[in-house]
């Protein structure tokens, strides 16, 4: 059961997310949502705590606008149980009030003349301010009613059923004297715990939102291949995931220290005999990345680290050893590797770009030379968790915070990733 769940959840965490206000033209006719809800987390990303779709044609929408934007707890059940819970936790005497049915036309003659209209636009107020502000929803294309009311039983039946799911200790529905409510910790009463979605029906889900988004499928097997394949005795996750973290990493730098990146060049080679007073050798080891700031006199040496067994304290040194040397120096001893090296080619496409961000110039005889300068350089490592190091460290917890903010598909997917790869370690399925 918690691994179909889980399924659902990728599934959903990795498809657009909307939220007030949304964009009407993203959204589907008909279809099936999801609400998550701030704060709420599960299976390595955002716990669903609801699940909805409506009857009759083209009516996805209008129905999505009764939560988000109209204001009017009679049409939807799930904006009177949001304000059901706030009036309940404050022990509020207006609950009553609140609770009251205004649909049928002889309430309406009974209640109108009773009920408190100013507290009542008040809590309608304080609901959609909730909602506006904690709650976002994807949603998958279901052309065919009979399918979307099937397919809908089924979710809440499965999710409702697993055993992983479960309310943070500050999630607003604890305080809903609905039981049920708090019970399977969703805003639903109805279809709990029954209609469970097998592996088939799984996949009808899987098929149907392909069909109408391919590429978060694609994003998600990958990901999903590399959660897989990082427990494997020789599999190095470093060299298959470094390039996704190279999209990223002027984001975390800018989050982390506040700084504008404007160029990042991976594996720079560091001349070892450049660093070492003890030997005199045109071998290197390489920096994973160096980011250099918009401000020019501000670079980064940032050391991906995908496993906590992987740090090794000569490469600690050697990092160490190259911030002390300098990059003036650094870029010297490139430029004595070049000379010496056999793969000029390659070497040259590293100068031409180093031109480009203006550490290294080119003269008029086509020779390269380094502009001096003095620069401020921080070492930071990028590993799974900050661990007792005295480094300047980003977490993967850290980094996914940052990068699920940007709101595309695979940004999202990767950020579940990276929480999965800092609480779970290799080999530790």
């Amino acid at each position: 059961m918690s691994e179909i769940c889980a399924g659902l959840h990728r599934l959903f965490n990795s498809l657009e997310r909307h939220s007030f206000k949304f964009d009407e033209s993203r959204i589907p006719k008909n279809g099936i949502y999801v609400i998550f809800e701030k704060g709420e987390k599960a299976h390595n990303g955002d716990r669903i705590v609801r699940v909805g779709t409506h009857r009759g044609s083209n009516r996805l929408l209008p129905r999505l606008d009764t939560l988000f934007v109209k204001e009017n707890k009679n049409i939807n059940i799930f904006r009177k149980n949001i304000g059901q819970a706030f009036l309940f936790r404050d022990g509020d005497s207006f609950l009553e009030q609140w609770n009251w049915d205004m649909i049928p036309r002889k309430n309406r003659e009974k209640y109108d003349p009773l009920v408190d209209w100013d507290k009542l636009r008040e809590t309608e107020q304080r609901v959609s301010e909730y909602i506006h502000n904690n709650l976002s929803f994807a949603v998958f294309k279901v052309e065919d009613e009979a399918q979307r009311l099937r397919l809908e039983k089924q979710l809440i039946g499965t999710i409702s059923s697993c055993d992983v799911c479960s309310p943070s200790p500050l999630w607003l529905g604890l305080h809903s004297s609905i039981e049920r409510i708090r019970e399977s910790g969703l805003w639903l009463v109805q279809l709990l715990y029954k209609n469970i979605l097998s592996p088939d029906e799984y996949l009808e889900i899987e098929r149907l939102i392909t069909q109408n988004s391919g590429n978060a499928n694609s994003i998600n097997h990958l990901f999903d291949r590399l959660d897989e394949w990082r427990h494997l005795s020789a599999y190095q996750l470093e060299r298959r995931a470094d390039i996704f973290f190279s999209l990223y990493l002027g984001d975390l730098l800018r989050s982390k220290y506040s700084v504008e990146i404007e160029s990042i060049l991976p594996e720079f080679p560091v001349r070892i005999g450049t660093i070492s007073s003890e030997v005199d050798t045109n071998q290197s080891f390489k920096i994973d990345y160096l980011a250099l700031a918009k401000d020019n006199n501000r670079v980064f040496f940032v050391e991906l680290k995908t496993d906590k067994g992987s740090r090794r304290s000569k490469q600690d040194r050697y990092l160490q050893r190259s911030k002390e040397v300098g990059l003036v120096e650094l870029l010297r001893g490139l430029l004595i590797i070049y000379q010496a090296t056999s793969s000029k080619k390659k070497y040259q496409l590293l100068l031409h770009k180093l031109c480009e961000m203006g550490l290294v110039d080119i003269e008029t005889d086509g020779s390269f030379s380094v502009i001096p300068d003095t620069y401020d350089i921080k070492i930071v490592y990028l590993q799974p968790n900050v661990g007792d190091e005295f480094e300047d460290v980003i977490s993967f917890d850290e980094a996914a915070e940052a990068i699920e903010k940007i709101g595309d598909l695979m940004s999202k997917r990767f950020a579940q990733s990276l929480r999965n790869w800092a609480s779970v370690e290799a080999g530790e399925m």
